[in-house]
């Protein structure tokens, strides 16, 4: 005989005045007090915004819906800072894509480097591409300009043949080569120069190679201010100190035993990413993966100092004009400028991603560094305050600071390169006044 089939007894418990909520078969059952509880928080909640929108106009909302923004939307726009005006959008004669930006120091002409293994020098004012070195294998990382001029200037109307050809520049490539370039001829031609002619006199030839020296890429390259020194750095975790007049290591007689020698190879943990000479010529500086910055005396090449403030590696570095400061930036969204004199951090400059360029004003009063990955920002040394910014369509990936600037020293043109080997200026000149307003 079939038995009868029992079915399962469903244990609800029972509600009590006041409780709150049970679920029941997919059914909300709040109890009546709870039910009236939440309206009265509904009607509380409506009156106080409504109130706050009409005292405040909408401020409070505003701010709530930049917090939201600023939390969980793309980081790449800063809603209260000044935006700068673009001036300019140059498209590179390069391939592929750019590594490297800066300034002539007469604010003439832009220097790129590019993984497409060429160099360019490109008119500031209008995009022209005026020279395109060739003769690297690699891709060239890293470019550094100087002029022979003795006295330069910003004035637009001055002879641009002749600034060119006092141009001096320096790159180093992934072809574990260092090459010194002087554009005065067109096109520059791959000649190796004889170690008694004198590379700043005027020559045939316009180009020549500085001898082997690292085992592994070049990173990072550094002309002293009358070019006499060349600074490389390399991913072989050393940095080698050229004189580019003999084309010979400085100290070449070091003893064999450490190869290039003691006085050359640096206690660096890590592949050397950044150098720069001190333009009062009394030190230079190298930094590494190794999360440190080195300073060395120009004098017997002996470390003076070791910095130890970033959390990740240091790819760039710049000497104040004074002598006295050193701006450092890397990978870990820092940007740190150094009091040489003691030793301390003087100013840290927080940013929300790997910093990808920074550059201090020649007056020291302001430095430039990459924010987002599509906007760099204007700082205020002192207060560290954020006085302007430069918003770009892509991503940036080089950085470049004009040495024109206001009579306050407020730089008026910043250089940005972006993913898609564009070079997009910008003015400072519209938002002034609200810098100086900080």
């Amino acid at each position: 005989m079939e038995q009868e089939t029992k079915h399962r007894k469903l244990n609800i418990p029972e509600f009590q005045e006041g409780e709150t909520t049970w679920w029941v078969q997919g059914k909300d059952t709040k109890s009546k007090s709870a039910r009236r509880k939440a309206a009265r928080m509904r009607l509380y909640w409506t009156i106080f915004l409504s109130v706050t929108a009409v005292i405040f106009g909408g401020t409070v909302f505003a701010a709530i819906g930049y917090w939201i923004y600023y939390s969980f939307g793309p980081n790449e726009i800063d809603m209260f800072t000044p935006k700068a005006e673009i001036v300019h959008t140059f498209t590179t004669p390069h391939e592929n894509g750019i590594t490297d930006l800066v300034y002539s120091p007469d604010g003439l002409f832009l220097v790129t480097a590019s993984d497409d293994t060429t160099a360019a020098v490109i008119d500031a004012q209008t995009g022209e591409t005026l020279r395109r070195m060739e003769g690297h294998q690699q891709g060239v990382t890293s470019v550094a300009v100087i002029s022979l001029m003795q006295k330069f200037s910003t004035d637009t109307n001055v002879d641009k043949e002749e600034a060119l050809s006092a141009l001096r520049i320096l790159t180093g490539s992934k072809d574990i080569r260092t090459t010194l370039w002087n554009p005065e001829m067109n096109p520059p031609i791959q000649q190796k120069l004889g170690a008694s002619d004198d590379v700043f006199g005027v020559q045939e030839e316009n180009i020549f190679e500085i001898p082997p020296g690292h085992t592994k890429a070049i990173m990072a390259v550094a002309l002293s201010a009358d070019g006499r020194y060349a600074l490389t750095g390399s991913l072989d975790h050393r940095y080698l100190l050229w004189d580019t007049l003999s084309h010979a290591l400085v100290k070449a007689d070091s003893s064999e035993e450490e190869g290039l020698g003691g006085d050359l190879y640096l206690p660096h943990n890590g592949p050397v990413l950044a150098v720069a000479f001190n333009p009062n010529g009394n030190s230079y500086a190298s930094a590494s993966e190794d999360c440190t910055v080195k300073l060395w005396d120009g004098n017997n090449d002996q470390l003076m100092q070791t910095f130890t403030g970033h959390n990740s590696a240091v790819t760039h570095l710049q000497f104040g004009s004074s002598g006295t400061t050193l701006l450092s930036a890397g990978k870990d969204r820092r940007v740190i400028l150094w009091n040489l004199i003691n030793g301390a951090r003087a100013q840290i400059f927080p940013t929300e991603n790997e910093v990808i360029g920074a550059a201090l004003s020649p007056n020291e009063r302001y430095v430039v560094s990459s924010m987002f990955e599509n906007s760099a920002v204007l700082w205020d040394v002192k207060s560290a305050k954020k006085l302007a910014q430069f918003n770009t369509p892509a991503r940036i990936v080089a950085l470049a600071v004009s040495p024109v600037s206001t009579e306050d020293g407020i730089p008026l043109y910043v250089a940005l390169a972006t993913v898609d080997n564009q070079i997009i200026v910008f003015s400072t000149e519209n938002v002034l006044k609200d810098i100086r307003g900080k």
